[in-house]
């Protein structure tokens, strides 16, 4: 079994922090995920452009689908579970971003 408090993945349209056990031998997985929307995914989408043209355009579709609810959103959290190749993944937060324009 593996077992980690603290692995981290810094994306371009989120970061995602996730802790728990995966366990290889009997195919299973218990972990949490955390993840908090990039704000300004306009640089992440400019970067992806920029180091491959075909992957930028992936990442600019995807951003302007995903735009709109990053914009609300400023963290998720989702508790994973079960056997790896059907886990079942359960929301257990939604924080939405708090408006800045008062």
């Amino acid at each position: 079994m593996m077992h980690t408090d603290n692995l981290l993945v810094d994306g371009l349209e989120a970061d995602i922090a996730m802790k728990g056990n995966v366990d290889l031998v009997k195919r299973c997985i218990d972990m949490e995920a955390t993840v908090a929307p990039e704000i300004s995914a306009i640089i992440g989408v400019a970067t992806a452009f920029a180091v491959n043209p075909v992957i930028g355009a992936t990442v600019f579709a995807a951003s302007k689908v995903l735009g709109p609810l990053w914009n609300k959103i400023s963290v998720l959290r989702y508790h994973i579970s079960g056997p790896i190749d059907k886990p079942q993944i359960d929301e257990v937060l939604r924080k939405p971003r708090e408006n800045s324009e008062k």
